[in-house]
């Protein structure tokens, strides 16, 4: 903020070229609630082309400068095991107990006895020469329940469907989408076992607290006879899992609006408000909730995948045609004097963040690349850091960092206003 004494720029361009810089169009809107000018607009303007150019260029410069080594990580399957149980150890031991000595990670779906496949029950007494279907997402701990329980023998489980079977459901139907596998409740003549989940490119093992989301896919196993029932009770529809609550996003929306309207005060400063970062806050709680009562506040995946994508495509083409006139305008008017500034804000912030995440807190390389994707606040940045780094870290980083550093740009676009005299 230092600009502004020193080269005689408007507080409102002063800040309107921090907003620009750090590509965030809360802010922008806080600097103009705040101030009641549109000064900020033209520094916003001048400085937003660089705010996105800027980190892209320093993220190619330190990838073909490092030169760091990523793998994408291999996709997570299910493994499975057909295990013939002959440990005279564990002969007559009850289904539970067995369960709580296998190595973590490791489920038995299905068991064989005398020609006939069922599911386990919790007081199911196991027998020498039962087959017991095993499961997990390790190979190694897979190998251990082997080791642990007999010896593998392929085919005597999975060629013999005609007492239970196998097949994947799509969850669709809204009643079942946020409840957690422990909250099913499945039809009382239906006997179902989950083997696996779905979800994106990655199996994931099934765990009495993991949540279903629209889009799944679930593995299970079921007697032939009641498939029909368990395909309608998660849905089963491919359509559904991409259709979207309007409902939930309008009450989101409204709400979030609300939330960032309160105003709350600071001593010595007046009072300030959240803005458009209350959206982003309410969005956090809930997902974080999930659901409520009958309103589903999670997105479908590919749903999640075309509106973000679409989304990007009309912001940037709607900034370009924005601040193209006000761009050169400016420009032609001040010389390149707002272009450096902005540089110098854009490449400070590009600069300091990731200094601290490679050589301070050396984190990985990916991870770095999501923390200033968030640190900037731009989706264009993100999907470059994405290109160059092809993990989920990026992601991860950026969704991190990027509501914590739009709430202190707000609220530090706000406190400077005051201080500053606008």
């Amino acid at each position: 903020m230092a600009l502004a004494p020193l080269a005689g720029i408007q507080v409102d361009e002063t800040l309107g070229l921090f907003a620009g810089s750090g590509t965030s169009t809360a802010t922008l809107q806080a600097i103009i609630a705040a101030l009641k000018t549109d000064g900020a607009a033209v520094g916003y303007s001048v400085a937003y082309p660089f705010g996105v150019a800027g980190p892209i260029l320093c993220m190619y410069a330190l990838n073909a400068w490092l030169k760091p080594k990523i793998e994408p990580p291999a996709a997570q399957q299910i493994e499975t095991a057909e295990i013939v149980f002959n440990n005279p150890g564990f002969s007559g031991i009850r289904f539970s107990e067995l369960v709580a000595k296998l190595p973590a990670g490791v489920a038995i779906a299905a068991v064989r006895r005398k020609g006939h496949n069922f599911l386990p029950s919790e007081e199911l007494v196991l027998e020498l020469g039962d087959a017991l279907l095993a499961t997990a997402i390790n190979k190694g701990v897979l190998n251990e329940t082997v080791a642990l329980l007999g010896e593998v023998q392929t085919g005597i489980i999975a060629k013999d469907r005609q007492d239970i079977d196998y097949f994947r459901v799509f969850v669709s139907k809204p009643g079942v989408v946020g409840l957690t596998i422990a909250e099913l409740v499945f039809p009382s003549d239906v006997e179902c076992s989950i083997v696996q989940i779905r979800r994106g490119d990655s199996d994931l093992m099934p765990s009495p607290e993991l949540l279903l989301e629209i889009g799944d896919r679930v593995g299970v196993l079921v007697h032939r006879s009641k498939i029909k029932v368990v395909r309608a009770f998660f849905g089963d529809s491919i359509k559904g899992t991409a259709d979207l609550r309007f409902i939930s996003i309008g009450i989101g929306a409204a709400l979030g609006l609300l939330v960032g309207l309160i105003p709350f005060p600071v001593p010595g400063i007046g009072k300030l408000t959240l803005g458009l970062a209350g959206l982003l806050l309410l969005a956090l709680f809930l997902g974080k909730v999930r659901r409520t009562g009958p309103f589903v506040w999670t997105m479908p995946l590919s749903a999640n995948l075309v509106l973000r994508n679409f989304g990007l495509t009309i912001f940037l083409a709607q900034v370009g045609l924005a601040s193209g006139p006000k761009f050169f305008a400016t420009v032609g008017t001040t010389g390149v004097s707002y272009l450096l500034y902005g540089a110098i804000i854009a490449l400070s912030l590009v600069l300091i963040t990731a200094a601290f995440c490679l050589w301070v807190f050396r984190l990985p390389f990916d991870t770095s690349m999501g923390v200033i994707s968030g640190a900037t606040g731009n989706p264009a940045i993100l999907a470059f850091a994405s290109r160059i780094a092809p993990t989920d870290r990026p992601d991860i980083g950026y969704a991190m960092i990027f509501p914590s550093m739009t709430i202190l740009k707000i609220l530090f676009v706000q406190i400077a206003a005051v201080l500053m005299g606008g």
